[in-house]
């Protein structure tokens, strides 16, 4: 039952990233229907999303065909800067949309919950996409469906075009587009807050599986984030008819991109970036820690925004925000010593290399005592994925199905 992503046509010169936007600047889904044989693949209803170069985002659409000969029904989703999702719809044969109302639950928004594009399985070995590693055989299938199967592009290949249009969508190109200027400035809903949660919480996931070369995730243990440069050696995953873990929840590259966009607009530092990561080294995401610094982060912000909804902080009075909340969790934290004074440099500023070198000593040694067995490993895999469907718990969501045994 293949679902498949239809790219907008890119015929500019591949080897430019900025042509990767003729790919991403439209895109449709198309879904198989259970019911049928074969050629699986509906056409009605598709589901699209534009790339607006005026306000830097997503616009989301579905169209609907009628009866054969007569003009489809179109309709519009949107989130306004309140946080409702609001829909607008043409119907077949008429000129003009109707009035825009409120969506009942949400519509495309209880998976892209951000209003970016999604692509779950997005680093390698890109489980249950057509890839290097994985084709999809098509002796099953016939019709339309075939013809796309046949001829789909590898997942390495849409892996670039997601990742290239969530940094526009997140970052913008202008002043007053993409979503972390336009939820800044009070015309999407939840402001400086907003736009600093990803620094401590996960608001999206992506998922990775092992895989025979790639070996077992390093989020099992630890945040890649901070300890990919200590050399650590990870055991085998678990043998067994399939991988484990398979489609195992770890940081979204929408967070990453909004952390890259905030030191890019000074409202933090690589070095803060770091602190906050250390916090808690061993959960890239499902962090209480972290997440619970947040909690004072937001107390903060409502506090120096004195209740005035339209008040705009600037970068630099975010920033030392930052650092003097997370200065003063610091002591309740439970770091390791060496951790909490690679820590207290990188929130500094200061120079770190002898200080990250006994963090990286400190990190050999805990994972040196931790459980690494078969057993442990599952349980980590069972307890992420609990923990992402209490994230996402709404009946259409934007998790992959995961195995039940």
């Amino acid at each position: 039952m293949p679902r498949a992503v239809i790219t907008g046509c890119n015929k500019g010169d591949t080897g430019d990233p900025a042509s990767l936007k003729n790919s991403y600047s439209l895109m449709t889904a198309l879904v198989s229907r259970e019911d049928a044989r074969g050629d699986t693949l509906s056409m009605t209803p598709l589901e699209v999303i534009a790339f607006d170069d005026k306000t830097g985002l997503f616009n989301f659409y579905v169209f609907e065909a009628t009866a054969t000969g007569k003009p489809g029904t179109v309709t519009r989703f949107w989130r306004n800067k309140d946080g409702k999702v609001m829909q607008r719809r043409l119907a077949s044969g008429s000129k003009t949309p109707a009035d825009a109302k409120p969506h009942t639950h949400d519509a495309c928004f209880r998976c892209h919950v951000n209003g970016a594009p999604l692509m779950n399985e997005l680093a390698e070995p890109w489980t249950n996409w057509i890839s290097p590693k994985k084709r999809l055989p098509t002796v099953a299938m016939s019709g339309t469906t075939k013809e796309l199967v046949d001829s789909a592009s590898l997942a390495d290949m849409l892996e670039g075009i997601i990742r290239a249009g969530t940094d526009q969508y997140v970052g913008g190109s202008r002043a007053k587009a993409g979503w972390l200027n336009r939820t800044r400035d009070g015309l999407l809903p939840g402001g400086i807050a907003k736009i600093v949660e990803p620094l401590f919480c996960e608001t999206e996931l992506n998922y990775v599986s092992s895989d025979t070369r790639l070996g077992l995730p390093p989020q099992v243990f630890f945040d890649p984030a901070v300890t990919a440069n200590a050399s650590l050696a990870f055991p085998n995953p678990p043998a067994g008819p399939r991988p484990i873990p398979f489609l195992f929840p770890i940081r979204a590259h929408h967070n990453e991109a909004a952390e890259r966009a905030l030191e890019k607009r000074d409202y933090v530092t690589d070095g803060m970036i770091a602190a906050i990561r250390l916090i808690d080294d061993e959960n890239d995401i499902f962090s209480a820690k972290r997440c619970g610094v947040f909690t004072d982060v937001k107390r903060e912000l409502a506090k120096a925004e004195g209740g005035e909804a339209d008040k705009r902080l600037e970068p630099r009075d975010v920033k030392e925000l930052l650092k003097r909340v997370i200065k003063a969790a610091m002591p309740t934290l439970g770091l390791q010593p060496a951790r909490l004074e690679y820590m207290n440099a990188r929130l500094a500023g200061t120079v770190a290399d002898k200080k990250q070198a006994a963090y990286n000593t400190e990190l050999a040694q805990r994972l040196e005592t931790m459980d690494k067995s078969p057993a442990a490993i599952r349980a980590r895999d069972v307890a992420r994925k609990k923990a992402a469907e209490g994230l996402f718990p709404n009946p259409a969501n934007p998790r992959p199905v995961f195995p039940t045994d």
